[in-house]
């Protein structure tokens, strides 16, 4: 489930479409942005346990064999499709997940204090549809309340 207009939104910033490029999704075409990331997760589902012991050709496009910088495992570009700051996704990548200076829904790279903030309000909203939910609000019920 997703939002295209924000995702469309968040995608038109150079930031994203220059890192979703280099790993050969179109930004214009949102279907197809999707398609690309599930057939990512899948390939790098079914390769990780090859790769991690190097016993098998990576299927990844850009990669002809594994080796210790291999990209068999989950796509970390993910972020970009659940909309977490640009400069935190891509220092994740970069820094292949260390060196953060908190963490709580995403890794935190950048911003801190709107990061910390943005992690209270998630907090927040989760608790309180949670206890929507137990009160006998239905999941389809959620989902709109929440658009």
């Amino acid at each position: 489930m997703y939002q295209a207009k924000s995702l469309a939104t968040y995608f038109a910033d150079p930031r994203a479409q220059t890192a979703l490029a280099s790993e050969g999704y179109d930004t214009r075409d949102l279907s197809t942005c999707l398609v690309h990331l599930a057939s990512r997760i899948t390939l790098a589902s079914n390769n990780v346990a090859e790769c991690a012991c190097s016993q098998t050709r990576c299927a990844l496009p850009q990669q002809a064999s594994c080796s210790k910088d291999c990209t068999c495992e989950f796509p970390h570009e993910i972020g970009y499709f659940l909309g977490y700051p640009y400069d935190d996704v891509h220092e994740f990548i970069v820094q292949r997940g260390e060196n953060y200076k908190v963490f709580g829904a995403w890794k935190v790279y950048t911003n801190v204090e709107q990061a910390l903030a943005m992690f209270d309000a998630y907090r927040a909203c989760t608790q309180y549809l949670t206890f929507v939910y137990q009160q006998g609000c239905s999941l389809a019920q959620l989902a709109q309340a929440t658009r």
